[in-house]
């Protein structure tokens, strides 16, 4: 794909296509990238782990966007690449690629720092651990790789790099494979002391895995092809202070970029992806990339700038999951995709299933024969639990494809009970207890209806929807029985007997606040009987 226009469509087309000028920082890297493998975010620094310092590891960034190689970009990053060089089993370094696989690809391990593997892919590799010989194998996917360049020295390293499906490197000398390869000559190298030269792979100072944060810059220069990277060795994040800058610059061979080309001219023109593509369109995926094998560092980026164009047709959809009965959004998941692909939320809508599992165990249910709704118009599908529809694919317009899962409340029965309780005292005029106080009950007990989202209990109707109805509990009786006054020498009550009481069940009643009215028939005539001696209103201690 030249930038050349070659039809009055295509003009039409470009004309139309206004890229959208993206900034990433710190702020908003998790918007536009992603982690993979043993990759991890620090939000609060914005430093990503691409490995901690363990064997056999590989972890990488991607970008969730499409870079538009017709405008510029830019990448600003500090990079830390651990503190061991290969003669202490450091490495292995960390791989910088754009190519034309899906967003998410990377290479493979080792010396491929995850450029190796991926089609017609160019980048940069700051590469830790010195591999004298290649490694020949027939498996796919970037598992062999070539000798570092005898230029390199025995350490670390820093190159232009791109991928080549011409080389032959397994074990039988017939597989071919998208093999790592390392042009011999740029256009120029510099380093700040030394005369400029057209070495490709440069020999970097032992500072570089110091342990520290160092600074690494691509630019890309669309009219020419040409990728610029400049890296301070000898830098430090902590200080902000540089150094002598080493510089490489590079123009993409033609027949290489042409390759990059035909790749996605090839993909625009496949039955899945028929249209997705003009043909002067190149959108490119990006991808930061380290690995570790009986080698091992810390190794770590930190994007502090990114500034590109992202390709238009790169599609976005939200998934809103929505509560029916207060029309708020509870959560919401995003992805983004080539226009055409299926939108799948989660790797086989593991990340979906999970979220309605932690709903349901929150109390929701999916609404009955949930239709799945774009912002605008019926999807025209049902929604089962656990699965998207397969034909549900990513548009080729700027707008963010909305879709809402109704997500509606759950109920269930709930009981209270209430005890009515009469209590009567025996004492002396002076308050002092003369005989056992005696207690009598009744209880009776109703159902509610329970929100199992928010907890609250409806008590004003029972779990079928009718007026709330209390019943005796247990076989109680209505009834509390009456009471006689205990016989006390020397002693006479007040009251001789206390009369029984009736509660009417059917009567009681709950309000919207939850207070109870329950009304009594035959009130008790006291609930304090009061006993004075033969002598009159006087204290008589018995003996």
């Amino acid at each position: 794909m030249s930038d050349a226009v070659t039809s009055e469509s295509d003009i039409q087309y470009n004309q139309a296509h206004k890229g959208k000028l993206v900034n990433v920082d710190k702020n908003n890297f998790l918007d536009y990238n992603q982690t993979h493998g043993s990759a991890t975010y620090d939000s609060a620094t914005g430093i990503v782990t691409l490995t901690p310092d363990q064997n056999n590891l590989a972890g990488s960034v991607t970008l969730k966007d499409k870079i538009d190689p017709n405008h510029d970009f830019s990448l600003t990053t500090w990079t830390n690449l651990g503190d061991k060089n290969t003669q202490n089993w450091g490495g292995d370094g960390i791989g910088f690629a754009f190519h034309t696989f899906p967003l998410d690809a990377v290479g493979g391990a080792g010396n491929n720092l995850g450029i190796g593997g991926l089609a017609n892919a160019v980048g940069f590799k700051l590469d830790t651990f010195h591999n004298p010989r290649a490694k020949m194998s027939d498996k796919p996917g970037g598992d062999s790789y070539p000798a570092d360049p005898k230029n390199s020295g025995t350490g670390s390293y820093g190159a232009m790099v791109y991928t080549d499906y011409n080389t032959e490197l397994s074990s039988d000398g017939t597989t071919k494979q998208w093999n790592l390869e390392v042009p011999e000559n740029i256009n120029s190298f510099t380093n700040g002391t030394d005369p400029a030269t057209t070495q490709n792979a440069e020999v970097l100072p032992d500072t570089v895995t110091d342990g520290k944060f160092h600074k690494f810059i691509i630019n890309y220069k669309a009219a020419t092809h040409q990728l610029v990277v400049t890296y301070y060795p000898d830098s430090d994040m902590d200080t902000d202070t540089l150094g002598d800058a080493y510089v490489w610059n590079w123009t993409i061979p033609d027949d290489q970029y042409q390759k990059m080309v035909a790749a996605a001219v090839a993909e625009r023109d496949s039955a899945t992806n028929k249209g997705k593509y003009t043909a002067d369109s190149l959108p490119i995926s990006m991808a930061i990339f380290a690995s570790t094998g009986w080698a091992k560092n810390l190794q770590q980026v930190k994007i502090t700038d990114f500034d590109y164009t992202s390709w238009e047709t790169t599609g976005s959809a939200v998934l809103k999951y929505v509560d029916s009965t207060t029309g708020k959004t509870i959560a919401r998941d995003s992805v983004q995709g080539d226009p055409g692909a299926a939108i799948n939320f989660g790797t086989n809508n593991v990340r979906y299933t999970n979220t309605l599992n932690y709903f349901k165990n929150h109390g929701y249910q999916l609404v009955p024969t949930q239709t799945l709704t774009t912002a605008d118009k019926d999807a025209g599908y049902v929604l089962m639990q656990g699965t998207t529809a397969s034909d549900r694919i990513f548009d080729d317009t700027d707008s963010v494809q909305e879709y809402v899962v109704y997500l509606e409340h759950t109920y269930s029965t709930a009981t209270e009970d209430k005890t009515i309780t009469e209590t009567v005292k025996y004492q002396k005029t002076n308050g002092e207890e003369i005989a056992p106080s005696e207690t009598k009950s009744v209880t009776v007990t109703h159902s509610g209806i329970k929100d199992n989202v928010t907890g609250q209990v409806n008590w004003t109707e029972d779990d079928k929807g009718g007026a709330d109805t209390w019943t005796l509990k247990d076989g109680d009786s209505a009834t509390i029985p009456g009471v006689t006054s205990p016989t006390i020498d020397h002693y006479v009550a007040d009251k001789t007997t206390i009369n029984p009481v009736t509660v009417d069940v059917a009567k009681i009643t709950t309000d919207a606040n939850g207070q109870i009215t329950v009304p009594l028939s035959g009130a008790p005539n006291a609930s304090t009987v009061t006993f004075t001696n033969d002598g009159g209103n006087q204290t008589q201690e018995l003996t």
